[in-house]
C-alpha cells in the first residue's frame, strides 16, 4: 500500500507495491475510479477527484494449477485547501474593530490554522482566526496565512 496525494502528478509503479511476483500476468483495477490507469505498463497516476483505488495483479495458472493474484492498493488523499485569496481589508492605524480572518478568505477547508508570517502591531489571534488593529506604531504591512490540513 501507498499514500499519494491526488495533486500528484508522479506516476506509481504498481510493480513496486507487491513482492515475489512472476513475469507475464496482468493488471486490472478492481475498485476506485479517477486518475489514469495504464494496465500495460502497471502504473497509476492520481489526479484531483481520484480516489482510493485497488488494482490486481494477475498470472494465469497452467492446469491443473489456478490463476494466482496480488493486489496493490493505493491510498488517495485530498489535496488540502486554504480557500481562495479574498480582498485586502485596509483598516485605519486608530481602528479597533476585530477583523474576522475567515471573511477574508472564500472556499477553505475547516481545520486550518492561522498564522501570522509578517508584519507587526495589533492583536492576532490564530486560534480565533482575528486580528485587532490597535494604535501602535508603526503597523507594518501585515501578512496572515491560513493552512488547511486534510482532517482524518
Amino acid at each position: 500500500m501507498t499514500s499519494i496525494c491526488d495533486s500528484s502528478a508522479t506516476a506509481i509503479d504498481l510493480f513496486g507495491l507487491i513482492t515475489s511476483e512472476q513475469a507475464g500476468g496482468t493488471w486490472s483495477r478492481t475498485s476506485g475510479t479517477g486518475g489514469l490507469f495504464n494496465a500495460a505498463s502497471g502504473s497509476f497516476t492520481p489526479s484531483a477527484g481520484a480516489t482510493t483505488s485497488s488494482f490486481t495483479y494477475t498470472i494465469p495458472g497452467v492446469l491443473p494449477c489456478v490463476n494466482d493474484s496480488s493486489v496493490a492498493l493505493v491510498n488517495i488523499n485530498n489535496q488540502p485547501n486554504a480557500g481562495v485569496d479574498g480582498a485586502p481589508q485596509i483598516v485605519c492605524e486608530s481602528g479597533t474593530t476585530t477583523i474576522d480572518l475567515y471573511s477574508l478568505i472564500i472556499g477553505e477547508q475547516p481545520g486550518g490554522t492561522w498564522t501570522r508570517s509578517s508584519g507587526t502591531g495589533g492583536i492576532f489571534n490564530a486560534i480565533a482566526g482575528t486580528f485587532v488593529p490597535t494604535v501602535e506604531l508603526p503597523l507594518v504591512h501585515l501578512l496572515i496565512l491560513y493552512s488547511a490540513q486534510r482532517l482524518a
